[in-house]
């Protein structure tokens, strides 16, 4: 199982003999609050008339090697590296592409495009950012940094949370997943660079977990952002008898 992604049986574009297949098992993981989004989606465009199938749900870069090629897979880090992106067929939606955007908006999902052009590269491309938008938010506040862009420190953020590895924290994963914790609990720290300096420690103070070691106040900081973001640490039974219903 990659980090703390859960696993998820959804429609693919995929064929053999002409059947259906689902996502291919190494794709098929996410994140509590994307399969439940994913869920959620699937029934209203099948409700609608049409289906949902995924090109591409998650990306591991350990074993890149074996994926199946598809027209709509992404290349590079981003949100599929975290559980949190998925790219779709649009035809087989059989929905006006704007009409797809504000229903997957009502499940917290978004796509990357400001205007619904299916002609557009990535339009097929949709993420379930989460808590990791207030990331995003953050850093695009602060531009100077260890980020070139905003949308890479939430790439960090939401990559670090899923318990998976980041290139940029080989050896202070653990400062940065807690710094990213802090931020998305509304603390203003200057951003994620995995070293815990004074604004880090002023977050950690007002919650009442200075002086306690890191790991401790790793478990202090998940119980607040599992209180403040439950969907994000979901339960996988309720969610699969979601997805079959």
């Amino acid at each position: 199982m990659p980090g703390r992604l859960v696993s998820i049986d959804v429609p693919s574009i995929y064929k053999v003999a002409g059947q259906w297949l689902a996502l291919p098992r190494p794709m098929a993981w996410c994140t509590p609050d994307t399969r439940r989004a994913l869920a959620g989606i699937r029934k209203e465009v099948e409700r609608r008339g049409g289906r949902l199938l995924l090109s591409d749900l998650f990306h591991d870069r350990t074993a890149e090697s074996g994926r199946p090629s598809s027209f709509g897979a992404c290349s590079g880090d981003g949100m599929h590296e975290a559980g949190r992106a998925f790219d779709v067929d649009l035809g087989a939606l059989r929905l006006p592409l704007a009409e797809f955007w504000a229903l997957a908006r009502g499940f917290g999902v978004v796509p990357i495009h400001r205007t619904p052009d299916p002609a557009l590269s990535e339009a097929w491309h949709f993420e379930c950012r989460g808590s990791h938008q207030r990331v995003y938010d953050q850093h695009a506040s602060k531009p100077a940094g260890l980020f070139r862009t905003p949308y890479l420190a939430m790439v960090a953020s939401a990559t670090l949370a899923a318990g998976l590895p980041h290139d940029l924290f080989i050896h202070n994963a653990d400062e940065a997943r807690l710094q990213s914790g802090l931020i998305r609990l509304g603390h203003d720290i200057g951003g994620i660079d995995g070293l815990i300096g004074f604004r880090s420690m002023r977050a950690l103070r007002a919650l009442a977990l200075d002086g306690l070691s890191l790991e401790a106040q790793l478990s202090g900081v998940e119980w607040w952002l599992r209180g403040m973001y439950p969907a994000e640490y979901g339960d996988a039974e309720s969610m699969e008898t979601a997805l079959a219903a």
